[in-house]
């Protein structure tokens, strides 16, 4: 967006009620982009001779821009007539004297012929000083020029001083609103300036210990610098807070995601190991047996078994002897764990018979290799 200001002298002698203007847009080759037409100026009461009258337009400009050619296209006067641009250039057409004969006696005077003068146009923006219609037409294309030139170059010099106004919020520390200015203008290197207005934004965020919105920011930076590295640092600090903060689940997700980063590899395997004993201390045997098992840290083989253990038992409290059985024969030789399946599969075995399930029953007492009085209940 760029602020359009047009200050305009009105030397002719009808008041003025609206001007309208296309704006043409050229990129930095000079190539035009898109005309912005109808831009109206309107006045609430009439601009009279000698009068200065402008206005202020904001306007959205194409993408690419880098200057702009004001052109008057119309002007409406008081007296409801209006001078378009294909009428020939504003005020070059003076009042002109016509002689209109009258028949046989056009030079018998003013009884016999007739003349009159007319306005040819009598439509113009401007009028000037002196007689001479060539000086007139030279003057108002001068003067055009000059109040165009004055609007291009004022329209120019946007960017630049925004430019200027970023360059200080960025040296001061401002690096959002220096962003939002170096994105939104072309003029420059602001393009760059933009992507390193964000990354030390970013930057800021990250040494403010705002993890999550760091590691966003400098993720939308894409490859600009090390901005790749830098997302990997904020997730990193991000893994460290929750683990400060006991919250072992959620770092181990965060590390598990930078395994490449730092010592993310080791912290993971000590914040799942901290999860597991968490588990195991609040009864969830089962789970805290899957992760210590799946981890290759510490104690962490010996602390599965003790899960898989108390998980058995709660099985065998609870009646699920197959269940049971199958947990402690997994466990091999670790404590009784051999006495406890023997002891599961001989109450499950004694269930199936009073089921009725007499020959599953007996299967399961046979495979019980003297358990008891397995053999003879076989």
């Amino acid at each position: 967006e760029v602020l359009l200001r047009l200050n305009l002298i009105n030397t002719g002698h009808k008041g003025i009620v609206a001007v309208r203007l296309r704006i043409s847009t050229f990129d930095l080759r000079g190539k035009p982009l898109q005309a912005l037409d109808g831009v109206l100026m309107e006045f609430s009461e009439p601009v009279p001779q000698g009068a200065s009258f402008g206005d202020e337009k904001t306007l959205r400009l194409p993408d690419g821009t880098s200057r702009v050619r004001p052109e008057i296209t119309s002007a409406t006067f008081v007296d409801g007539t209006v001078w378009e641009s294909g009428d020939g250039p504003i005020g070059a057409e003076e009042p002109q004297t016509q002689t209109v004969p009258q028949g046989d006696a056009a030079a018998a005077g003013p009884q016999n012929g007739t003349r009159r003068e007319t306005q040819s146009s009598g439509r113009r923006l401007f009028g000037f000083l002196g007689r001479n219609p060539r000086f007139r037409s030279g003057l108002i294309a001068a003067a055009a020029a000059l109040i165009l030139c004055c609007v291009g170059l004022f329209i120019f010099i946007i960017p630049s001083m925004r430019y200027g106004k970023a360059m200080k919020l960025l040296d001061s520390g401002e690096y959002l609103a220096a962003y939002e200015i170096f994105s939104r203008i072309d003029y420059s290197d602001s393009s760059e300036k933009a992507l390193e207005s964000y990354y030390l934004y970013a930057a800021a965020l990250l040494d403010n210990g705002a993890f999550l919105e760091a590691a966003e920011a400098f993720g939308s930076l894409g490859d600009y610098s090390d901005s790749a590295q830098q997302v990997m640092a904020a997730k990193y600090g991000y893994a460290s807070y929750l683990m400060n903060n006991a919250d072992y689940a959620a770092a181990a997700e965060v590390f598990g995601s930078i395994p490449e980063y730092s010592d993310s590899k080791e912290k993971y395997n000590e914040c799942m190991y901290e999860h597991a004993l968490a588990l195991m201390n609040g009864g969830q045997n089962k789970r805290a047996a899957e992760i210590f098992a799946a981890l290759d840290y510490k104690d962490s083989k010996s602390l599965a078994d003790a899960c898989n253990y108390a998980y058995a038992t709660e099985l065998m409290d609870a009646g699920s002897f197959n269940e049971a059985y199958g947990v402690f024969t997994a466990l091999g030789e670790y404590a009784d764990s051999r006495q406890k399946a023997m002891e599961c599969g001989y109450l499950y075995a004694d269930s199936l018979e009073e089921r009725g399930e007499y020959l599953q029953a007996a299967e399961t007492f046979s495979s019980l290799s003297g358990y008891s009085d397995s053999a003879e209940r076989a």
